[in-house]
């Protein structure tokens, strides 16, 4: 799944400014809702932006990231052979968090990964990381957060993502949705983890 998949949308996204905008728009409208509602959400940002459902916040940092798209596509690849300055430059991105950060990385370099609430309670990760826990407060910092702490949090979630590999994190987290909605159900049309890790290429290049 994530050797195939993962690497289309890195070949793709890297290709241009405007292919990279898309995934880390891809990301934002991740946050916050059902995997499968993505593509909706994204297909009327074209259309009606004002009602899309991505927030205010989203909308505003999109529009700053258009509009800035090349330098922001220079950073990237700049910064691609270094996880620690990528991703403090993606949380830097208004609307990204540690997590979804490290999605972007992960979608753009193959690295790092995406610690959502899924893996958070995962207790095969737990186990692999000889943690009992993960809180979500390890993951989160405020403006008024210290440089150095940010570093710290950014230091540790890479180490964390490292040590069980962005190719386990991408392909456990499509079996554990696939397992969670693999059973008939209307509202998700996946019935495995292989469907769901192609919904990622289906739904990032359009």
């Amino acid at each position: 799944m994530y050797k195939t998949h993962q690497r289309e949308i890195e070949l793709w996204a890297n290709g241009s400014p405007e292919n990279t905008h898309e995934v880390i728009k891809f990301v934002l409208a991740t946050a916050n809702r059902r995997f499968i509602a993505v593509p909706k959400v994204l297909a009327k940002y074209d259309t009606d932006r004002v009602h899309c459902g991505l927030s205010g916040m989203q909308l505003d940092s999109l529009a700053t990231l258009w509009q800035g798209r090349k330098l922001v596509y220079k950073t990237i690849q700049a910064k691609k052979k270094n996880p620690v300055e990528l991703m403090r430059y993606m949380v830097s991105i208004q609307g990204l968090g540690i997590p979804k950060a490290g999605f972007v990385c992960q979608l753009l370099t193959g690295q790092v990964g995406c610690f959502d609430v899924w893996n958070m309670r995962d207790k095969a990760i737990k186990a692999l990381l000889g943690i009992e826990s993960i809180q979500k407060s390890a993951f989160t910092f405020s403006k008024d957060t210290k440089e150095e702490t940010i570093v710290k949090k950014l230091t540790v979630y890479l180490t964390m993502c490292q040590k069980l590999g962005s190719e386990f994190l991408w392909d456990n987290w499509c079996a554990t949705l696939a397992a969670q909605y693999g059973k008939p159900m209307g509202f998700y049309p996946w019935q495995t983890a292989e469907q769901i890790s192609q919904f990622h290429v289906d739904t990032c290049i359009r």
